[in-house]
């Protein structure tokens, strides 16, 4: 079979494939996930790339295939799988005629071997099972080598030594300086669901979540007390997790009057996981993620995830 899945650092080249590929939105950016590493070690490329995406009409578009020559380094397949950045959604059926215009190209080009990272998972939202069902379905006539790596391991550095057992003492005491913690601040949440619509259905309908407007994609996103959380259709299986088995996070939830909260989810069919003491009890989404919902206390609770 022409199709190698492996494990290990991409740039590192173990297979020595003769180009690389690799998923990109439509809009000049390569500022996130391994994008940001072809960014850094081919940065001409990137200025084209960005040009093309910046040009009136636009020179790359979903489901294109540009091919960028290095001298030196391996060739880079840049593939239109995304229209928008952040977490708008990639497209299967972009994805599918971008690997047939790399495969295509390859053959005219006298390429005989790539290599490439999961695509259009992670920031694009797709399933890998079923992105990969279409790579396997794309190269299965291939004449060449598609090297495919489905996990991220680093490259050992040709210069990493073994610890010093014991290595010489400064006469002099360390300097110790504090340094100031980053600041951290929330910005939202993620969950990733196996079906878009039972998961829209129960944090906007059940839940009470709003809608906010956006313009990063198909991804919908939504305002709940003070949480911003954004559904991502591309979990395969619902979470195996189990309280307090595995370690987890929690939403935390607050209502005026939990009774009626009970009602409510009985009303909508939502199964009450614990009813705790009176003071809480734990619900499940769709796929199984916990939330806690309590009573409102006397002090002031917020809207929170607890891990």
């Amino acid at each position: 079979m022409p199709i190698e899945f492996v494990a290990g650092d991409l740039f590192a080249n173990e297979h020595q494939t003769q180009a690389f590929a690799h998923g990109c939105n439509c809009q000049g950016s390569m500022g996130a996930g391994i994008a940001k590493e072809f960014r850094a070690r081919y940065p001409q490329m990137f200025e084209q790339f960005r040009a093309k995406c910046k040009a009136n009409p636009r020179e790359f578009n979903l489901g294109d295939a540009w091919l960028w020559k290095s001298e030196a380094d391996p060739w880079v397949f840049n593939l239109g799988t995304q229209e928008e950045i952040w977490h708008a959604r990639a497209s299967y059926q972009a994805i599918e005629t971008a690997l047939t215009a790399m495969k295509t190209m390859a053959l005219s080009e006298g390429l005989r071997s790539i290599a490439m990272p999961r695509i259009g998972v992670g920031y694009g939202g797709l399933s890998w099972k079923k992105v990969k069902a279409i790579v396997e379905r794309v190269f299965a006539d291939w004449l060449g080598r598609l090297v495919v790596y489905e996990t991220f391991v680093p490259a050992a550095s040709s210069d990493d030594q073994p610890p010093d057992p014991d290595p010489p003492k400064s006469p002099f005491p360390a300097k110790q300086t504090k340094k100031a913690a980053p600041r951290f601040r929330t910005r939202s949440l993620t969950i990733a669901c196996t079906d878009l619509e039972k998961s829209v259905t129960f944090y906007e309908t059940v839940l009470g979540a709003k809608r906010k407007p956006t313009d990063v994609g198909a991804v919908p996103w939504f305002r709940l007390g003070t949480l911003d959380i954004n559904l991502m259709p591309n979990a395969e299986q619902p979470s195996p997790a189990e309280f307090p088995t595995h370690a987890m996070q929690l939403l935390w939830l607050e209502v005026d009057n939990l009774a009626r909260a009970a009602q409510w989810f009985a009303d909508n069919g939502v199964k009450i996981e614990d009813e705790g003491d009176g003071q809480f009890m734990t619900i499940a989404d769709p796929d199984g993620l916990l939330i806690e919902v309590w009573e409102k206390a006397d002090v002031d609770c917020i809207t929170t995830a607890r891990g």
